[in-house]
């Protein structure tokens, strides 16, 4: 059990990190390690003209459903893993995400809930959990809780400001690559790292990338869907370490009750998050 966990601490670590990423190009330069469909979405770029671009963008915006509260479940797929571990993830929007990992005979073994001041991630098995200020996690690499919500269904966003709506679509520009599919991407940014949105024709989210500056660090988030499931396969490179898992998960539950919220048993031990992430 400890490499799993491991591994997908990691991989929820580095995913709110990497979608601090931003970018001050229209199309987006493929460093090395970046996947054949991502280099190949950025060939052949067409920019479209500021009329069409919002035309297009408005369109995709009345296609978002405004939500408060929902709940997804599903099941997170990593090669290594002898069995895939269920997922259950809660959200209020812009305040909450809790996720809970569980496995057969054992039930619930880790969760994190990031709230608007606090990040509390437990390790049920090892009896220990860390709480650190969701701003330490989330605000200093220019990204919010909406945002991760937003990545999690396949929405564009600002990083840091404002998912894509109505009102706000010139602050992106919009291409039109191979295929008819469409890059996305903020207009002001950041010059440290890129980030951006390939999207289908119908508007459905494709590709999230992002990279710094250096190649130093790299995300791609890839989505698929069958009927009414989604499949989010991410790809993360972090200096010399790789990690990849998928997650799938069904229609969002727009009526999903509150989730309740862990309760710390007072035997646990408060850790670091470094030791926290070890003891899985």
């Amino acid at each position: 059990m400890s490499n799993k966990f491991l591994h997908i601490a990691t991989l929820l670590t580095a995913l709110l990190i990497l979608t601090g990423c931003h970018s001050q190009k229209q199309a987006l330069s493929a460093p090395d390690g970046m996947s054949r469909e991502l280099k190949a979405a950025g060939l052949n770029v067409d920019a479209l003209s500021a009329k069409q671009g919002d035309k297009w963008l408005k369109a995709l915006a009345g296609t978002y459903t405004s939500w408060e509260r929902m709940s997804l479940d599903g099941s997170l797929s990593i090669k290594e893993l002898p069995l895939d571990p269920s997922v259950k993830i809660y959200m209020e929007r812009g305040k909450l995400l809790i996720l809970s990992l569980r496995v057969p005979l054992l039930g619930e073994v880790g969760r994190a809930e990031i709230a608007a001041d606090t990040a509390l991630v437990v390790n049920r098995r090892g009896k220990c959990y860390t709480k650190i200020p969701t701003a330490s996690l989330l605000n200093r690499v220019g990204v919010s809780l909406s945002d991760f919500q937003d990545l999690l269904l396949g929405r564009v966003f600002l990083a840091g400001s404002a998912p894509l709506a109505k009102d706000n679509v010139d602050l992106f520009q919009v291409s039109e690559a191979a295929g008819g599919n469409f890059i996305v991407t903020p207009r002001k940014q950041r010059d440290d790292a890129e980030y951006g949105f390939t999207l289908y024709p119908d508007g459905k989210m494709l590709l999230a990338v992002a990279f710094t500056t250096d190649e130093a660090y790299l995300l791609q988030s890839q989505y698929s869907y069958k009927n009414s499931d989604t499949s989010l396969s991410l790809d993360i490179t972090a200096g010399k370490r790789h990690y990849n898992g998928t997650l799938t998960y069904g229609a969002p539950d727009l009526k999903a009750k509150p989730m309740e919220r862990i309760s710390l048993n007072p035997k646990w031990k408060a850790v670091s998050l470094a030791k926290l992430v070890t003891s899985f």
